[in-house]
């Protein structure tokens, strides 16, 4: 569990699968975050949740976002681990719309950061935004992460083809 001023980050439980679930489908979210525009099933999540929760490979680390009142506010995640070259990608969901705005993925970040190079002992973090998503790449850059690159016409949202934009911070 990693205890911040106003959130705590915990390992995700099955009880927020409900919530998962419904933000997983919320089209907006999906965009967003550059998931698949496929539904995802309370089963599907299940299977999920089954798989992270048994996985030893220690490549993947998921946690529940919440307020110091246990309010479930989204999840993040640090995904595809290399212990060799200690990186790994970084991804939030802020479901909660009323949060969003609010601090909640600055202190998530502050937070993940910290745990990943002083307690996991990587050296990079890397995630990619659809270059359109102004407020997050704002919040990217005060944070410390860097662009590394952009890829062209990589996403398909909202029946277009945007840009992406690699961002990458270093301990």
């Amino acid at each position: 569990m990693l205890i911040g001023e106003n959130i705590i980050l915990r390992p995700v439980e099955k009880e927020d699968l409900e919530l998962f679930n419904i933000w997983r489908n919320n089209i907006d979210i999906k965009n967003q975050a550059l998931m698949h525009p496929f539904p995802v099933t309370k089963e599907l999540d299940e299977d999920w949740f089954n798989y992270t929760a048994n996985d030893k490979s220690n490549r993947t680390v998921f946690f529940t976002i919440q307020d110091k009142d246990k309010k479930v506010l989204g999840y993040t995640f640090l995904n595809a681990i290399n212990w060799i070259n200690r990186n790994c990608y970084f991804g939030i969901i802020i479901g909660d719309k009323d949060q969003r705005g609010k601090g909640i993925g600055k202190a998530t970040l502050e937070l993940i950061i910290d745990y990943a190079f002083h307690k996991l002992n990587l050296n990079k973090i890397t995630l990619e935004v659809l270059a359109s998503n102004k407020a997050a790449i704002k919040l990217y850059k005060n944070i410390g992460f860097i662009e590394e690159g952009l890829l062209k016409q990589q996403a398909f949202v909202n029946g277009k083809y945007e840009d992406v934009k690699v961002y990458s911070v270093f301990n």
